[in-house]
């Protein structure tokens, strides 16, 4: 024993060292571990080298793939699942069953392998998928167009014929109405009057 180094040999056992600094233990049943405040890493014979920092958080075994997670990136990808990137400004997800989606609060995009490229958008509002042809819904322009039926326009400036008759009628109303109430209202100040 020495207070230097701490050593420990037998016949039965591999010699340990032991140090505040390096914090070393070999046997001869495990692979010799290496502890340390600055990179904190273990390595055995059943486990492969795994790293753990606060700067990148790195996690690697032999059963699965490297992880990598940042506070910037927000990486992860295993075996079983292709690579993710989850951000606060792109958003990606991506996975092998499944094609990437990118979901923005500007563009809001989704596609996946089963359904075409979606598009919704508060200006533009566009839904396309591939059993429905391309629809656009807008406030200023109202245009729906699928495979079955031709696409509408519907515009509150341009108004078809039959509703221009309609407004015409409308306004031929409120005419006579107003004609009633101009006549009521001389009935009134003649009997006031008298």
């Amino acid at each position: 024993m020495s207070s230097k180094k701490g050593r420990i040999a037998t016949k039965k056992r591999v010699p340990q060292e032991m140090s505040s600094e390096k914090g070393r233990i070999a046997t001869k049943r495990r692979a010799p571990q290496e502890m340390s405040s600055e990179k904190g890493r273990i390595a055995t014979k059943k486990r492969v080298f795994q790293e753990i920092s606060s700067e990148k958080g790195k996690i690697a075994t032999k059963r699965r793939a490297p992880q990598e997670m940042s506070s910037e990136k927000g990486k992860i990808a295993t075996k079983k699942r292709a690579f993710q990137e989850i951000s606060s400004e792109k958003g990606r997800i991506a996975t092998k069953r499944r094609a990437p989606q990118e979901m923005s609060s500007e563009k809001g995009k989704i596609a996946t392998k089963k359904r075409a490229f979606q598009e919704i958008s508060s200006e533009k509002g566009r839904i396309a998928t591939k059993k429905r042809v391309f629809q656009e819904i807008s406030s200023e322009k109202g245009r729906i167009a699928t495979k079955r039926r031709a696409p509408q326009e519907i515009n509150k400036v341009k108004r078809s014929v039959p509703q221009v008759w309609v407004t015409k009628k409308l306004k031929i109303k409120s005419l006579e109405n107003n004609l009633k109430n101009i006549s009521t209202y001389q009935q009134l100040s003649t009997i006031k009057s008298g």
